[in-house]
């Protein structure tokens, strides 16, 4: 595997749809604001690629939160909550180095992932004329 470093502005979006739209993530997480919860999502990032490489910490950028310049996916439209899971996908194979997969947050992060994936493939399913039997 290889980890990258995710920019400022994916961290931010993500932290700022997290906060306003899964309450039960961020109460699971233990952080209250949507910075503490960017810092969170930066420090699994650097953490990863400080495990993975050893110029690591060369690699990750300076921290910078500004949730209102980047908004948020609009999780009511199928194109955004689509995009969404492919953004918290990619989150999370550039956080899966060392040991960050074994941290809680990341297992938190990880069930979030699931569950939208299970929400985007019932809906679209439902969508199609498909029925429960």
């Amino acid at each position: 595997m290889s980890a990258f470093f995710v920019g400022n502005k994916s961290i931010n979006k993500l932290a700022t749809t997290i906060h306003l739209f899964f309450p039960e993530v961020v109460e699971k997480l233990n952080v209250k604001t949507t910075q503490e919860l960017a810092v969170l999502l930066y420090e699994l990032n650097r953490e990863a690629l400080i495990q993975r490489y050893e110029d690591g910490e060369q690699m990750v950028d300076e921290f910078e939160f500004k949730p209102e310049e980047y908004g948020y996916f609009n999780l009511q439209v199928d194109k955004d909550r689509a995009q969404f899971f492919m953004s918290i996908s990619c989150f999370l194979y550039q956080c899966a180095e060392g040991n960050v997969p074994e941290r809680v947050e990341y297992k938190v992060l990880e069930e979030l992932e699931r569950e939208l994936a299970w929400k985007i493939a019932r809906d679209w399913a439902e969508k199609q004329g498909a029925r429960w039997e």
